[in-house]
């Protein structure tokens, strides 16, 4: 299993979206919406998606709730304007979190190394897609979290449920109010170093409890999408012991849909 993925401070929320061709009553602002309902949808099966974000370093990308069946992407920075210098280029890579109707795909894509360039391009590419066009609900662009142990043993994913009864009758019928299941993770970070301890408590400071995060389990087999997904902390917890050399930090994400 390789390290999980975790990538806060994102700043694809607030960028600037342009290019490609999209609906007119679903244009590509619609990314700048915090509701991943509110999606973007494109006139073709080629999705092009140009951004300019503020010179932040981008390590972690992710492309949230899209309809893509199979195909490809490709994540392209630009060091000094769209279409100039390139600073990376991911290539075309093969789809691995097909859509299905059961739950919300994230793609999640990790960068060699951060890049601190301002403009970016995201091309989607489902030449098969049974819908004719791709819709796309959020654009993750941040830091991701270094560390040099995995997470500890006692990992939990967690399904939950809001749904609630409202009528309980004698005949046995039961009404509910229904609502979306949300998926989560609860686990531990051992044996960091001062420095790593440090950089998780600014994580927390930073993001609290309401800026979003990505998350992948295990980068090496996704699985079909089923443990990736943006969603953001459920509480914040601080280190144990701070001063000493090795210390503990606990995550619990729950997603945001």
């Amino acid at each position: 299993m390789d390290k999980y993925i975790l990538g806060y401070s994102d700043v694809g929320f607030s960028s600037v979206f342009s290019g490609g061709s999209w609906d007119g009553n679903l244009p590509l602002t619609l990314l700048n919406n915090p509701l991943l309902t509110a999606r973007a949808h494109s006139t073709t099966t080629t999705a092009t998606i140009d951004m300019t974000v503020d010179g932040e370093e981008i390590e972690v990308i992710g492309i949230c709730k899209h309809n893509m069946t199979g195909g490809t992407y490709q994540i392209i920075g630009y060091s000094d304007s769209l279409g100039g210098t390139i600073a990376y280029d991911s290539g075309a890579l093969p789809l691995t979190t097909p859509y299905d109707e059961l739950f919300t795909k994230t793609i999640v894509h990790a960068c060699d190394a951060p890049y601190s360039v301002g403009f970016w391009r995201i091309i989607l590419t489902d030449a098969s897609n049974p819908d004719g066009f791709i819709k796309v609900g959020r654009i993750f662009m941040g830091k991701r979290l270094h560390h040099d142990c995995n997470m500890q043993y006692g990992l939990s994913t967690v399904v939950s449920d809001g749904s609630s009864k409202i009528i309980d009758s004698d005949s046995g019928i039961e009404t509910y109010i229904t609502n979306p299941k949300l998926r989560g993770a609860n686990f531990s970070m051992a044996l960091q170093t001062i420095s790593q301890g440090d950089t998780f408590t600014r994580l927390s400071i930073e993001n609290g409890l309401t800026k979003a995060m990505l998350f992948e389990l295990d980068p090496s087999n996704v699985r079909g999408g089923l443990y990736s997904f943006i969603g953001r902390s459920q509480s914040l917890s601080p280190l144990n012991f701070p001063s000493f050399r090795a210390n503990n930090f606990n995550f619990g994400l729950v997603e945001i849909i």
